[in-house]
C-alpha cells in the first residue's frame, strides 16, 4: 500500500493504531455509534472514561484521541458527516511528566551506589545526557580502533608535540 494512503505515518505507527488504539480503546466504547451519531459529548464521555481507566499514561489517550479525530476528519472530507465531533483543545497533545533533575550529593551517591567498574559510567552518563544505551556502546574497542587507525592518534599527537619542544626556534 503506498503511504498517501495511510496519511504518511510509519509502519510502526499504523500496527500500533491497528493492533491496539483501535480495537482496545475506540471500538469498545464507540464502535456501536455510526458516524453520524457521534457528538461531541459523546466524545468527551469517551475522553473522560479513557482518561479515568487508563493507567499507562496521557499518552495512550492522546494517540486514542489523534485517531478518532482523523478518523472522523476523513469522513469529513469524504462528506459522510458535516462537522467533526472531536473538539477538545489539546487532547491530542501529550503532556509529559516534569522529570527531576538529581542534585550533587544524589549524583555522588548513585555513583557509589554502582560497582567500582561502573562509577565512571554513571558520572559520564549523567553529565553528558546520553542515555544508556548511548554509553553501552562505549564499551570494547577505542574508538580509533573502530576506525581501523593503527595506534592512538593522541599518543601520535603528543609524540609529535614531544619531538617539537625538543627543538629551540630563535627569532631574529
Amino acid at each position: 500500500m503506498d503511504q498517501a494512503k495511510h496519511n504518511g505515518l510509519k509502519n510502526s505507527t499504523r500496527q500500533l493504531y491497528l493492533r491496539e488504539t483501535f480495537p482496545q480503546h475506540i471500538v469498545p466504547y464507540l464502535g456501536h455509534l455510526r458516524l453520524d451519531k457521534v457528538t461531541p459529548d459523546i466524545v468527551r464521555d469517551w475522553h473522560s472514561e479513557l482518561k479515568e481507566h487508563l493507567r499507562d499514561g496521557s499518552s495512550t489517550v492522546a494517540r486514542s484521541y489523534r485517531l478518532l479525530r482523523s478518523i472522523i476528519n476523513t469522513a469529513v472530507e469524504d462528506e459522510i458527516i458535516q462537522r467533526n465531533p472531536c473538539r477538545i483543545k489539546g487532547a491530542g497533545n501529550t503532556k509529559a511528566a516534569e522529570r527531576p533533575a538529581l542534585g550533587l550529593p544524589e549524583i555522588r551517591d548513585l555513583a557509589q551506589a554502582r560497582p567500582e567498574h561502573y562509577r565512571a559510567l554513571v558520572q559520564l552518563l549523567v553529565w553528558s545526557g546520553s542515555r544508556i544505551g548511548e554509553g553501552a556502546v562505549l564499551q570494547g574497542q577505542p574508538i580509533w580502533q573502530r576506525l581501523g587507525c593503527s595506534d592512538d592518534p593522541s599518543r601520535q599527537r603528543v609524540q609529535e608535540l614531544q619531538r617539537c619542544d625538543s627543538f629551540h626556534l630563535r627569532v631574529g
